[in-house]
């Protein structure tokens, strides 16, 4: 894996991943240090861990840098 960095210093910043279920109004939400393809993973596991198997789920990304390398890879 391939982790893309940042081009200035964070300074602390932390990045923030979250789901929002609108049948719900439910929030899943989760901070990372880095914003690595793995962290963005992880935190698509925890958004799906408590869904049945068979649950259609369907995902809006912004334009967050790990997204590009999810789609081309």
């Amino acid at each position: 894996m391939r982790a893309y960095k940042s081009t200035y210093k964070r300074h602390g910043t932390l990045n923030l991943f979250a789901a929002l279920n609108v049948a719900t109004g439910h929030i899943k939400a989760q901070t990372t240090q880095t914003k690595t393809r793995e962290d963005f993973q992880n935190f698509m596991d925890l958004v799906i861990q408590d869904l049945p198997e068979n649950k259609e789920v369907h995902v809006i990304l912004d334009n967050y840098c790990t997204h590009k390398g999810m789609m081309s890879g």
